[in-house]
């Protein structure tokens, strides 16, 4: 099977859109204010008809027409500058692609979640190219790094009516995403996570994957960090055991002195989860660190029983080469 985004995709086309929203959700985003920055065009981008052409005459009313007082209202009044948060370093990522239209979209969407830390808006569309249109612009070369650059949580796609060329209600658009392999495998195996540092992002998606997908099999995460401060989403991870009863956390710190009071586990992380299993036989086991931890731990694992084909490891490389050693004189 042909893999491909896994996020969400919303597709709109001209300049209108239907948008279905809870009241509560309307009142706290200031609904009508979010859908002019989102759908009216911008101040610079307004073209005003040309001086010299002719305007046609309005035909002479036969009577009066009554005044109507017009009462401002408030709520359509100038909105105060927004103040923009610094975004989380996990925050979710909300791509806008196509054509001039999705540069508006993305605009209001930047306003509305400014003062969100946990959203990113990422404008990446091309003026007047054409989505279907690789002559002005080639999307469909250009969508897969996009996606590969940004991994957006939800993709965004807008473009005026134009530009939709042979494109029929009904056609399909594929798009194919990051593509990687450590993922989670089918079967009914009991699931071990080890994970090293910085190592615990890939495996939160894993367990996030597994939540979202209703797994039921015992899934245990052992997380192994320095230092008490060297932790962090703790919360989320006491809701996930207190939600999921299949679910177990041990952290470990491998750096701490015999005199500070933590209570929980010392040592390395990979020798901590064998003390606890030291017959890894019928078990799954995913592993994400460094390269030193994963070499170190995947050996240990097939001595106690783990089956190779069920070892499943995601080592983080440098991205840069250690300059060679000066040649002896």
């Amino acid at each position: 099977m042909k893999p491909a985004f896994a996020g969400v995709i919303v597709m709109v086309f001209g300049a209108g859109a239907i948008l279905q929203v809870s009241p509560a959700f309307a009142q706290d985003l200031q609904l009508r204010p979010w859908l002019r920055n989102l759908f009216s065009p911008r101040r610079a981008e307004r073209v005003e008809p040309p001086a010299n052409v002719p305007q046609k005459r309005q035909p002479q009313a036969t009577a009066p027409r009554k005044k109507t007082a017009v009462r401002s209202n408030p709520a359509e009044a100038a909105s105060p500058p927004v103040n923009v948060v610094e975004k989380a370093a996990d925050a979710r990522v909300v791509l806008v692609v196509g054509d001039f239209m999705a540069s508006g979209l993305a605009d209001g969407l930047t306003t509305v979640f400014a003062e969100n830390p946990a959203v990113r808006v990422v404008d990446r569309s091309n003026g007047s190219s054409g989505f279907v249109r690789d002559d002005y612009y080639n999307w469909p070369g250009e969508i897969g790094p996009m996606l590969e650059a940004e991994k957006p949580a939800v993709v965004l796609v807008m473009m005026g009516s134009n530009d939709r060329q042979q494109m029929k209600v009904g056609d399909t658009l594929e798009l194919e995403g990051p593509i990687g392999r450590f993922t989670l495998r089918e079967s009914e195996r009991p699931i071990l996570m080890i994970a090293g540092a910085t190592g615990f992002a890939p495996i939160k998606s894993i367990l996030e994957d597994a939540f979202r997908r209703g797994i039921k099999r015992p899934i245990e995460l052992y997380w192994g960090v320095r230092l008490p401060h060297d932790l962090y989403m703790q919360d989320l991870l006491a809701q996930w055991q207190e939600r999921y009863s299949n679910f177990r956390y041990i952290p470990v710190l491998s750096d701490i002195g015999d005199e500070d009071p933590w209570s929980g586990r010392r040592g390395y992380v990979h020798q901590a989860l064998l003390v606890d299993h030291p017959d890894l036989t019928g078990y799954e086991v995913y592993a994400c660190g460094s390269t030193r931890m994963v070499e170190v731990a995947v050996p240990d694992f097939l001595a106690h029983g783990l089956g190779e084909e069920f070892c499943f490891s995601d080592a983080f490389v440098p991205s840069f080469e250690a300059p060679a050693a000066p040649e002896p004189a």
